[in-house]
């Protein structure tokens, strides 16, 4: 009987122990922000960790000045992580001409992400006809004018970006700055410039 109970308890303790550890890992490579990687930690990593037996997620932070190049080095190896946030779609461009990301087509399909997402992120992450990324977060950009220096030139607000270009070239043949961008302190936002016209 205790030899039973001994074989049953070890196979119990090795049921368990497999199931621990037969979790497939997935990473994530995220930009690290002191604020904001415990609440990740906490509402994602763990929360999903938790909430399935299939899959252990594994969020790795690092400083966006250092990622970005230690994430290139490591992709190109093959060696990257499973999922890769990037500052914007320019990034994304790269990977996938690289042949660097997965193909999401089927995904979006099973999961009818065309439909729950608003249909400009959702294109963001389109190249060559197929789905390869899709935003993490959004947000509004606004883009601010000289009023003044545009109704003494007759120049008309653009609101295409063919008129956009037609009126930088106008301003740009006065001799004047197209266009002014701070990004002191966090240089990726460059990034929203490409975004804007996605």
């Amino acid at each position: 009987m205790m030899k039973t109970l001994v074989s049953f308890v070890s196979a119990i303790i090795l049921s368990v122990s497999f199931s621990a550890f037969s979790k497939t890992k997935v990473t994530w490579s995220m930009e690290s922000n002191a604020d904001r990687d415990p609440i990740f930690l906490e509402k994602l990593q763990n929360a999903y960790n938790s909430a399935q037996d299939k899959y252990e997620l594994e969020i790795q932070f690092e400083p966006n000045e250092t990622r970005i190049e230690s994430l290139r080095t490591s992709m190109l190896a093959g060696m990257g992580p499973d999922i890769v946030e990037t500052p914007g779609p320019s990034y994304v461009k790269e990977y996938q001409e690289a042949g660097m990301l997965e193909n999401l087509d089927s995904y979006a399909a099973e999961f009818g992400w065309k439909d729950k997402l608003i249909p400009w992120a959702y294109s963001s992450g389109v190249f060559e006809g197929s789905l390869y990324a899709i935003p993490k977060t959004h947000e509004s950009m606004v883009m601010l004018y000289n009023k003044t220096l545009f109704e003494e030139n007759g120049w008309k607000v653009p609101t295409t970006l063919e008129e956009l270009e037609d009126v930088a070239g106008k301003i740009k043949a006065k001799g004047m700055d197209v266009y002014t961008y701070g990004s002191s302190g966090w240089q990726p936002t460059h990034e929203h410039l490409v975004g804007i016209y996605l």
